[in-house]
């Protein structure tokens, strides 16, 4: 092992009080790259939080109210309802007009099909 690597391991320990083990999962090897945390559907960064808004909440609860909640594809009613948007441009984001409401099925079902 590197010293420098090993004095930052022992370093770390002592500051942390935490055993060697420990240390080496918070110090990165020299010219290791870092795991990226693994980030959910809804972290903000990713779709810059739009859809933790209130707006979009309440475009949801529109979409899905004016079409009764049934699957605008399939005309299924069970399972979790999608809004969908018709249109990506981010001016008609909120427009009830620019979304249909899909079972989840049907939503996962066209959004595989654009990459495979």
């Amino acid at each position: 092992m590197n010293k420098k690597y090993m004095m930052a391991l022992v370093n770390t320990a002592v500051q942390l009080d935490i055993s060697i083990k420990e240390a080496k999962k918070r110090v990165p090897f020299p010219g290791q790259k870092k795991k990226k945390k693994a980030k959910g559907r809804w972290w903000p960064g990713k779709y810059g939080g739009w859809r933790q808004s209130v707006e979009y909440y309440n475009w949801r609860q529109a979409v899905l109210e004016r079409d009764n909640n049934i699957c605008q594809k399939c005309k299924g009613t069970k399972g979790n309802m999608c809004g969908h948007h018709l249109d990506k441009d981010k001016d008609l984001r909120y427009d009830i007009d620019n979304g249909v409401c899909w079972c989840e099925y049907c939503h996962n079902a066209y959004h595989k099909s654009l990459f495979y």
